[in-house]
């Protein structure tokens, strides 16, 4: 009997093979980049919707674009024709505005550079599809 169950378990050993197709579930690291993209309860395009409507506000810019990545605004503004000193105050402003508005957000960058400004745009329009 027991050559028997031997036998029948090393058959069942060498029929399978020694390689073990594991079937990989991506479901969980799906579920975990969707929680990661939200935070407070909304999506990155709602959090830089937030911040964009905040800086519209501050004197001086006549317009602006916004891209949120994880913990890190980018911000392009527009204005009319500032000095260096003034443009200075703004850009401290805006830095000051974004965190307010997103109280998630570790890092600021901001640009007046019309090239710069111009892929930010761009960025920001196929994130808010």
């Amino acid at each position: 009997m027991k050559k028997m169950v031997l036998s029948c378990f090393l058959a069942i050993f060498v029929c399978c093979g020694c390689s073990l197709a594991v079937t990989e579930n991506n479901l969980l690291k799906a579920r975990t980049a969707k929680a990661e993209e939200i935070k407070n309860g909304k999506s990155m395009a709602e959090r830089a919707a937030d911040v964009k409507e905040k800086i519209g506000r501050i004197d001086g810019v006549t317009g602006s674009a916004v891209v949120i990545e994880g913990h890190t605004a980018i911000i392009g503004l527009r204005t009319k024709d500032l000095q260096k000193k003034e443009q200075k105050q703004l850009t401290n402003d805006v830095q000051a505005a974004t965190v307010q508005a997103d109280d998630t957000l570790y890092f600021v960058s901001v640009t007046m550079d019309e090239n710069i400004v111009s892929q930010i745009e761009k960025e920001e329009k196929t994130r808010m599809r």
